[in-house]
């Protein structure tokens, strides 16, 4: 195999952690929905998994590492839980947002955008499965070719949530409702939604 010069590895590595800055996350679950959604799993594991998750997606690296080791063990157990393996995709895709090397960055993104993609074959019309994808998806840098599927996911979660408009969904939908009216005004009234979800949430 012919080796790749050290040299063009720089190169590589110089052009590509730039791509990596706007690597960041919307808003986060919020706790009544997380309840309501965890609620359903019937996991006690897999509700101390979110918040030590939720916790690592703050900057607490150690709390990411557990929630990971904590979600691998549920999803052994349970590998058709959908809600188990987005928040195990997200912990790999945080890892890689926190990984001081390109090499791991790239590694562990790629891990949990498979268990993302797993995540919504099991569940697809899961509110917070597709939230979770969504927020990956657009918060990739161009590099891993997940613009189209971003885009998809936040079109599906306008359709999800129209069929239950509650509070804390709509607090959720504010950031995907903006995001939609940057990167795709052409397919749907995003800027009416948006104004409608502000008020549904009382914000």
């Amino acid at each position: 195999m012919k080796k790749i010069p050290v040299s063009m590895v720089v190169v590589l590595i110089l052009v590509a952690l730039p791509m990596f800055v706007k690597f960041t996350f919307v808003s986060p679950v919020p706790a009544q929905e997380a309840s309501n959604e965890v609620a359903n799993e019937q996991s006690d594991d897999l509700t101390k998994a979110i918040r030590l998750h939720n916790a690592g997606k703050q900057g607490d690296q150690e709390a990411m590492k557990e929630a990971n080791n904590l979600l691998k063990m549920i999803v052994k157990n349970a590998p058709k839980n959908g809600l188990a393996n987005a928040y195990f995709g997200s912990t790999y895709a945080i890892m890689g947002r926190d990984a001081k090397s390109l090499v791991n960055k790239i590694r562990y993104v790629n891990r949990g955008l498979r268990y993302l993609d797993q995540s919504l074959y099991l569940a697809p019309e899961h509110f917070v499965v597709r939230f979770i994808r969504a927020n990956v998806n657009s918060s990739l840098p161009n590099m891993f070719n997940r613009v189209d599927k971003a885009t998809e996911d936040m079109i599906a979660l306008d359709q999800i949530y129209q069929l239950n408009l509650s509070r804390s969904r709509a607090a959720m939908m504010i950031d995907i409702y903006k995001d939609l009216v940057e990167r795709s005004p052409e397919t749907g009234p995003w800027n009416e939604r948006l104004k409608q979800a502000r008020i549904a949430s009382g914000e």
